[in-house]
């Protein structure tokens, strides 16, 4: 009987970030409770982020940066 293969992990994960997270993947940000429609400001990954829930109740999120003037929404 042959012994199992080991392999070392960054053989088979992505590889982390300085910070310690993966690129292109999905992170949760808040609790959905929390998300209402009035924009929230959080800050993730070094990113500022806007979050709210649209007329529909659609959750919504952007950078917060205004397009127009380049200030915190």
């Amino acid at each position: 009987m042959s012994e199992p293969t080991i392999t070392h992990a960054a053989a088979t994960h992505p590889t982390l970030t300085h910070e310690g997270w993966l690129p292109d993947q999905w992170y949760p940000l808040i609790e959905s409770r929390r998300l209402h429609r009035r924009p929230l400001g959080v800050q993730r990954l070094g990113e500022r982020i806007a979050l709210w829930r649209d007329a529909s109740g659609a959750a919504i999120a952007m950078r917060d940066r205004c397009p127009h003037r380049g200030v915190a929404l």
